[in-house]
């Protein structure tokens, strides 16, 4: 984010966990003293964890003490890379979007499909939540917090709907619903279905996740969903408040979901 033009007027704030075993004390204090090494931005704070959360409860802690000081943040975990214009297409929809209760999230990833030419603007939509480089409303805290209640879900008539962004979101949220999984993300997803709300997309993604190397956090080891350049258009994106949803774009990302099964 330093290439960013807006990198000297934003503040930034790490969160670092403790180690979760004593082997680990010594990597985790020279990522600290990297962390506090960092420069380029208006302000660096580094808040150090006294002791191990873990990668969720850590992620999450921190969104929720950031959102007590701020209306809105832009959040992005220790392994996503951006483009420089990441900084400022997140600033334009935060401020496009704010008061459209219809967006519940945005978000600098583009999943590698086809994006049709003709789009009236830079962005496209769908109700499927992403955390890889994403703005937050306080609307968007509250989804992510919220527990799925499984009785809610058990009276759901139409569980296909949780599978218009891809046959995966169904499998999570049975997880969720089940205990087995506990994930943020899915939580979003769940009510993006049954409320409507959409997440906004880059035609073109600023973010890259190199954790999928085998190093990231329930990524594994996978290049699918690598990108060979990152956009690079770095301010000026255009925004549609119509928040239509383009049939291509949801065929083409479902079958990306479901490693190229066409939709039934």
């Amino acid at each position: 984010m330093k290439k960013s033009d807006l990198a000297e007027s934003t503040d930034l704030y790490i969160y670092s966990d403790a180690a979760s075993v004593s082997e680990h004390k010594e990597q985790v204090e020279l990522v600290r003293s990297y962390a506090n090494s960092i420069t380029g931005f208006r302000k660096v704070y580094v808040i150090e964890r006294e002791e191990n959360l873990g990668g969720v409860r850590n992620a999450l802690s921190a969104i929720y003490e950031m959102m007590e000081r701020f209306s809105r943040i832009i959040f992005l975990e220790d392994d996503i890379v951006t483009a420089p214009g990441f900084l400022p297409f997140m600033n334009e929809a935060l401020n496009f979007y704010e008061n459209d209760q219809r967006v519940l999230s945005i978000v600098g990833y583009c999943p590698p499909i086809d994006i049709p030419d003709d789009l009236v603007a830079d962005t496209f939509c769908m109700p499927r939540y992403s955390g890889w480089g994403s703005g937050i409303f306080s609307r968007t805290l509250e989804a992510l917090k919220t527990k799925i209640d499984p009785q809610e879900f058990e009276k759901i008539e139409d569980q296909e709907l949780f599978k218009k962004c891809g046959p995966d979101v169904l499998r999570m949220v049975l997880k969720e619903v089940g205990g087995t999984l506990d994930a943020a993300d899915v939580r979003c997803m769940y009510r993006q279905a049954i409320d409507g709300t959409m997440t906004i997309y880059p035609k073109k993604s600023l973010v890259q996740n190199i954790g999928h190397d085998g190093t990231g956090y329930h990524c594994g080891n996978t290049s699918r969903f690598h990108h060979d350049s990152l956009w690079d258009k770095e301010n000026g994106f255009k925004f549609d408040s119509t928040l239509f949803l383009d049939e291509r774009i949801l065929k083409a990302n479902y079958e990306f979901r479901s490693f190229g099964k066409p939709i039934n």
